[in-house]
């Protein structure tokens, strides 16, 4: 285990005797503040703390919270991880962790049928690796490419007084409930000058990275500012310094355009992030008080009347005497 002047404990997956990965979390400091290099993905998702897509589903209903798991990884899903690995961890964008699904004569992918004997042959050499598809590989090397030639994001991500870290986990305990939670920033850009703020970037693989798309989405079912609100103090709590989050917006398309957007910065005077930061606070006092009382409701109990949506209404007025049903 190393010791770093910027956080309680840092340590290296890759590093640990197999006695230490087992005790790893159990032996967390009081405040929980660790952070962890090279922690397999599966043990991430796993593992204890509560991380900002559990909180997503407490917008839900406690019980979404309480039982909703994992998604089923997509296409688009697996485009993104590509495309994180391509522009953040280059080195690892190779065939032994990658397991490329095979075409035929006319370019067209493998039928993915785990009944076919081809594809069980395929995924039997495949093991452990993740599969993708050979136009999802090209296409995420085209976005870290788009991505890596934006002017401000090269001269951060080449800056030698600028430390980069990528896909580090990081782990803290909320001072106020006393919730373990987590968060895997895609990167972190730490100068070595701490009177500078570190920048957390998110980067999202989108169809249209224009201002008011990204302002609908991300309000309306990404939730964007409750996820900067989240990864901003766990930054925070485990590094002890200012931090900005950036949220790099790449278009899938022939434009390939790169747009960057502050949702947090130091002063919190940005009314976003007021705005998460209060979400936040709000999403953790329920899931505290659901772990205290062990009580767990759905949206709603019973049945309920469903309603016509304004919107709805609007183009299908009632008439002023219907037919009874």
């Amino acid at each position: 285990m190393t010791d770093y002047h910027w956080t309680q404990r840092v340590v290296d997956w890759l590093e640990l005797s197999e006695a230490e990965r087992d005790v790893l979390f159990s032996e967390m400091p009081e405040d929980g503040r660790l952070v962890v290099l090279n922690l397999p993905n599966k043990l991430y998702h796993g593992g204890p703390g509560i991380s900002f897509s559990s909180l997503k589903r407490r917008l839900k209903s406690a019980w979404s919270f309480k039982h909703g798991g994992g998604e089923e990884e997509s296409d688009a899903m697996r485009l993104g991880t590509l495309a994180h690995t391509a522009l953040l961890e280059p080195d690892k964008l190779n065939e032994e962790l990658f397991a490329l699904l095979p075409q035929d004569e006319k370019g067209k992918d493998m039928v993915r049928n785990e009944r076919h004997k081809a594809y069980q042959e395929f995924l039997a050499k495949a093991g452990e690796r993740t599969i993708v598809r050979r136009r999802d590989w090209e296409e995420a090397q085209e976005l870290a490419r788009s991505v890596r030639a934006h002017e401000f994001v090269n001269s951060i991500f080449t800056d030698p007084e600028t430390k980069q870290l990528a896909e580090v986990s990081l782990y803290w305990r909320d001072p106020e409930t006393g919730l373990l939670l987590r968060c895997r920033p895609d990167n972190l850009s730490i100068p070595n000058a701490e009177e500078f703020s570190l920048i957390c970037w998110d980067l999202k693989t989108v169809k249209n990275a224009a201002y008011s798309a990204i302002q609908y989405e991300g309000e309306r079912w990404r939730h964007y500012p409750l996820g900067a609100a989240h990864y901003c103090e766990g930054v925070r709590q485990v590094f002890q310094r200012k931090v900005t989050y950036c949220l790099i917006a790449a278009e899938k398309t022939e434009e390939r355009e790169v747009l960057l957007y502050c949702y947090a910065r130091p002063g919190g005077d940005l009314p976003i992030a007021q705005i998460g930061q209060t979400q936040h606070r709000r999403v953790l006092a329920q899931v505290a008080e659901s772990y205290e009382s062990n009580t767990w409701p759905r949206q709603h109990e019973g049945v309920r009347e469903m309603e016509p949506s304004r919107f709805f209404l609007a183009d299908n007025p009632i008439e002023a005497d219907p037919e009874p049903f």
